[in-house]
């Protein structure tokens, strides 16, 4: 019992080191990300949520995917570009494909972490995916949704150029 208790004191531990060096690492490389990732990338539209083709808007009624009641409630257009993000109906249906791919992600990332980084037990790291999953269901319902829509829309600019003209004139 007392082997235990100091393995996994010792485990969280180096979790905590590891977390520190993480997060200084992450905040110095947080200003080189946020250059990588700019308008105009569907990468950046599939982070965000926002229009596929203007990058102007988010496509969701409420940002905070955390928000259960709203977490899939999108608008119907861009108020800027005029998009219409519901292609055709039950377009987003395709994007449960998506959605089971993302989670598949999400469990390796945990397991990874979980069972190689920070050592725990097989039967820990299955809860520590469960747990993530469920965690995390709302960004990869969004992440699913995004990464559907940016796959038959793309960024343009002649849109936004015309589209912020629009809203100068007005």
């Amino acid at each position: 019992m007392n082997n235990t208790i100091a393995i996994l004191s010792y485990n969280c531990y180096n979790a905590s080191v590891i977390l520190f060096y993480l997060r200084i690492v992450l905040e110095n490389a947080k200003v080189k990300v946020l250059v990588m990732i700019r308008k105009g990338m569907k990468l950046y539209s599939i982070l965000f949520g926002v229009c596929p083709k203007c990058h102007q808007e988010s496509m969701y009624q409420n940002k905070n995917p955390y928000v259960l009641s709203e977490v899939i409630k999108m608008r119907e257009t861009c108020s800027h570009c005029k998009t219409k993000y519901q292609i055709e109906p039950s377009f987003f249906y395709g994007s449960m494909y998506v959605s089971y791919a993302v989670g598949i992600a999400f469990a390796v990332a945990a397991f990874i972490i979980s069972y190689n980084i920070l050592g725990f037990s097989l039967t820990i790291a299955f809860i520590a995916i469960v747990v993530t999953l469920i965690a995390f269901m709302p960004v990869i319902m969004r992440l699913s949704r995004n990464i559907w829509i940016n796959l038959f829309m793309s960024y343009d600019k002649e849109l936004v150029k015309k589209s912020t003209t629009e809203l100068k004139q007005h």
